[in-house]
Protein backbone atom coordinates (compact mmCIF):
# COMPACT_ATOMS: atom_id res chain seq x y z
CA UNK A 1 0.00 0.00 0.00
CA UNK A 2 2.81 2.39 0.87
CA UNK A 3 4.14 2.02 -2.49
CA UNK A 4 1.16 2.22 -4.22
CA UNK A 5 -0.02 5.63 -2.75
CA UNK A 6 3.77 7.06 -3.18
CA UNK A 7 3.60 5.79 -6.84
CA UNK A 8 -0.01 7.94 -7.34
CA UNK A 9 1.19 11.26 -5.82
CA UNK A 10 4.92 11.04 -7.87
CA UNK A 11 2.68 10.42 -10.97
CA UNK A 12 0.05 13.68 -9.54
CA UNK A 13 3.40 15.52 -9.46
CA UNK A 14 4.99 14.38 -12.92
CA UNK A 15 1.41 14.84 -14.75
CA UNK A 16 1.55 18.19 -13.27
CA UNK A 17 4.81 19.14 -14.08
CA UNK A 18 4.32 17.95 -17.89
CA UNK A 19 1.28 20.28 -18.22
CA UNK A 20 2.73 23.36 -16.33
CA UNK A 21 5.94 23.45 -17.98
CA UNK A 22 5.32 25.99 -20.54
CA UNK A 23 3.17 27.93 -18.50
CA UNK A 24 3.93 31.72 -18.27
CA UNK A 25 5.32 33.08 -14.66
CA UNK A 26 2.26 34.73 -12.56
CA UNK A 27 4.07 34.80 -8.98
CA UNK A 28 4.07 38.22 -8.41
CA UNK A 29 7.28 38.00 -6.82
CA UNK A 30 9.01 35.83 -9.50
CA UNK A 31 8.43 38.71 -12.42
CA UNK A 32 9.62 41.76 -9.48
CA UNK A 33 12.68 40.04 -8.94
CA UNK A 34 13.42 36.61 -8.79
CA UNK A 35 13.19 36.63 -12.45
CA UNK A 36 14.66 40.64 -13.30
CA UNK A 37 17.45 40.80 -11.05
CA UNK A 38 19.17 37.49 -13.05
CA UNK A 39 18.12 39.13 -16.64
CA UNK A 40 19.88 42.16 -14.82
CA UNK A 41 22.68 40.78 -14.09
CA UNK A 42 23.00 38.74 -17.14
CA UNK A 43 22.69 42.29 -19.04
CA UNK A 44 25.18 43.60 -17.47
CA UNK A 45 27.43 40.65 -17.37
CA UNK A 46 28.40 40.42 -13.62
CA UNK A 47 26.59 40.33 -10.24
CA UNK A 48 25.89 43.92 -10.52
CA UNK A 49 23.49 45.80 -7.84
CA UNK A 50 19.82 45.97 -8.78
CA UNK A 51 17.80 48.85 -7.98
CA UNK A 52 13.96 48.91 -8.40
CA UNK A 53 11.74 51.69 -8.48
CA UNK A 54 8.91 49.30 -7.54
CA UNK A 55 9.98 47.65 -4.27
CA UNK A 56 12.60 48.37 -1.20
CA UNK A 57 16.40 47.89 -2.11
CA UNK A 58 16.96 45.32 -0.01
CA UNK A 59 16.31 42.38 -2.24
CA UNK A 60 18.93 43.59 -4.94
CA UNK A 61 21.63 43.35 -2.38
CA UNK A 62 20.67 39.78 -1.04
CA UNK A 63 22.88 37.14 -1.18
CA UNK A 64 20.32 35.33 -4.01
CA UNK A 65 21.61 32.03 -4.41
CA UNK A 66 18.61 30.59 -6.22
CA UNK A 67 18.36 33.78 -8.25
CA UNK A 68 21.93 33.00 -9.36
CA UNK A 69 21.32 29.60 -10.27
CA UNK A 70 19.21 30.69 -12.01
CA UNK A 71 21.17 33.55 -13.96
CA UNK A 72 23.44 30.66 -14.67
CA UNK A 73 20.13 28.16 -16.15
CA UNK A 74 18.96 31.52 -18.15
CA UNK A 75 22.33 31.90 -19.70
CA UNK A 76 21.87 28.88 -22.86
CA UNK A 77 18.68 30.09 -23.94
CA UNK A 78 18.75 33.92 -22.87
CA UNK A 79 15.19 33.24 -21.39
CA UNK A 80 13.55 31.59 -18.20
CA UNK A 81 12.26 28.05 -19.99
CA UNK A 82 15.47 26.29 -18.18
CA UNK A 83 15.12 28.61 -15.12
CA UNK A 84 11.92 27.48 -14.42
CA UNK A 85 13.56 24.23 -13.54
CA UNK A 86 15.33 25.64 -10.57
CA UNK A 87 12.85 24.50 -7.80
CA UNK A 88 13.22 20.71 -8.76
CA UNK A 89 15.73 19.95 -7.40
CA UNK A 90 14.96 21.67 -4.03
CA UNK A 91 11.73 19.81 -4.00
CA UNK A 92 13.27 16.52 -4.34
CA UNK A 93 15.84 17.09 -1.81
CA UNK A 94 12.91 17.80 0.72
CA UNK A 95 11.41 14.81 -0.39
CA UNK A 96 14.54 12.58 0.43
CA UNK A 97 15.33 14.42 3.94
CA UNK A 98 11.99 14.32 5.17
CA UNK A 99 12.31 10.64 4.49
CA UNK A 100 15.55 10.45 6.40
CA UNK A 101 14.75 12.01 9.45
CA UNK A 102 11.30 10.35 9.56
CA UNK A 103 13.32 7.59 9.21
CA UNK A 104 15.77 8.46 11.68
CA UNK A 105 12.74 8.88 14.16
CA UNK A 106 12.00 5.70 14.33
CA UNK A 107 8.85 5.88 12.10
CA UNK A 108 8.44 2.75 9.82
CA UNK A 109 9.40 2.96 5.94
CA UNK A 110 5.98 2.28 5.42
CA UNK A 111 4.63 5.75 6.68
CA UNK A 112 7.65 7.78 5.68
CA UNK A 113 7.21 7.15 2.77
CA UNK A 114 4.00 7.87 1.51
CA UNK A 115 4.69 11.03 4.07
CA UNK A 116 7.65 12.17 1.99
CA UNK A 117 6.37 11.68 -1.30
CA UNK A 118 3.22 13.78 -0.17
CA UNK A 119 5.47 16.68 0.08
CA UNK A 120 5.61 16.45 -3.81
CA UNK A 121 1.69 17.51 -3.52
CA UNK A 122 1.63 19.46 -0.35
CA UNK A 123 0.20 22.58 -1.96
CA UNK A 124 2.15 25.81 -0.96
CA UNK A 125 5.01 23.35 -2.63
CA UNK A 126 3.17 22.67 -5.75
CA UNK A 127 2.20 26.33 -6.55
CA UNK A 128 6.01 27.31 -6.59
CA UNK A 129 7.06 23.81 -8.44
CA UNK A 130 7.84 25.76 -11.97
CA UNK A 131 7.95 29.34 -10.24
CA UNK A 132 11.24 30.91 -9.31
CA UNK A 133 10.94 31.70 -5.80
CA UNK A 134 13.19 30.90 -3.19
CA UNK A 135 10.92 29.28 -0.20
CA UNK A 136 11.46 25.91 -1.69
CA UNK A 137 15.21 26.30 -1.29
CA UNK A 138 14.98 27.66 2.30
CA UNK A 139 12.70 24.54 3.24
CA UNK A 140 15.33 22.32 2.13
CA UNK A 141 18.40 23.91 4.08
CA UNK A 142 16.19 24.02 7.35
CA UNK A 143 15.38 20.41 6.81
CA UNK A 144 19.40 19.71 6.24
CA UNK A 145 19.81 21.50 9.27
CA UNK A 146 16.80 19.40 11.50
CA UNK A 147 18.65 16.41 9.84
CA UNK A 148 21.62 17.26 11.34
CA UNK A 149 20.08 18.17 14.90
CA UNK A 150 18.53 14.47 15.02
CA UNK A 151 21.90 13.04 13.85
CA UNK A 152 23.69 15.13 16.78
CA UNK A 153 20.90 14.67 19.31
CA UNK A 154 20.54 10.49 18.63
CA UNK A 155 24.38 9.90 18.43
CA UNK A 156 26.44 13.02 19.43
CA UNK A 157 29.13 12.69 16.55
CA UNK A 158 30.49 15.95 14.55
CA UNK A 159 28.57 15.07 11.29
CA UNK A 160 25.40 16.52 13.13
CA UNK A 161 27.15 19.65 13.74
CA UNK A 162 28.36 19.66 10.32
CA UNK A 163 25.13 19.78 8.79
CA UNK A 164 23.48 21.97 11.36
CA UNK A 165 26.17 24.57 9.89
CA UNK A 166 25.49 23.87 6.04
CA UNK A 167 21.98 24.48 6.06
CA UNK A 168 21.94 27.38 8.14
CA UNK A 169 24.94 29.25 6.17
CA UNK A 170 23.05 27.87 2.85
CA UNK A 171 19.58 29.39 4.73
CA UNK A 172 21.56 32.86 5.13
CA UNK A 173 23.21 32.81 1.96
CA UNK A 174 19.77 32.71 -0.08
CA UNK A 175 17.56 34.92 2.22
CA UNK A 176 18.67 37.19 4.80
CA UNK A 177 15.97 39.94 4.50
CA UNK A 178 11.77 39.33 5.02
Amino acid sequence: LAIAVTSWLVGCFVQLLYRLRFASPLQTAALIYHLTIPAHWIRHGAFAPFTSWFHEAAPGYSPMLVERLAALLMLPFSNEVLARWVQLPFQLSIVALTFVILRRVSVRWTLALPAAAGTLVFRPFLRQSLSLHNDMALTSFFLLAVWGWVVFKQSGCRRGWTRITCGVFLMLGTKYVG
